[in-house]
């Protein structure tokens, strides 16, 4: 399954409100499920991709909150037809502590 096939699947009930917001995510979404380790910046060359992009993170009615809404929602829906679900975790942290030498 494509990155682009997975993300129709798991967000399919998202809404913005707007079309072109609901296209814009995917779009988005689209682009940094290739690179998730990247900066907008990096990953979004074009200016105008990268206005647009910042204008649908800042828009009033997208929110993390709806996409993880969504995602926990599928992901509850694929487990039903499970009898076992693994639930890997990284707990892992970094810290970053300067010395003066």
């Amino acid at each position: 399954m494509s990155e682009s096939d997975w993300l129709e699947k798991e967000f399919k009930n998202i809404e913005f409100g707007d079309k072109r917001l609901r296209d814009r995510f995917f779009s988005m979404a689209n682009i940094f499920s290739r690179r998730p380790d990247e900066t907008i910046n990096k990953v979004v060359v074009n200016f105008a991709d990268k206005k647009a992009t910042y204008r649908l993170f800042s828009h009033k009615n997208f929110s993390s909150d709806k996409i993880l809404f969504e995602h926990r929602e599928s992901t509850s829906s694929r487990l039903q037809n499970e009898s076992v679900a693994l639930m890997i975790h990284d707990s892992s942290f970094l810290a970053s502590i300067q010395k003066d030498l």
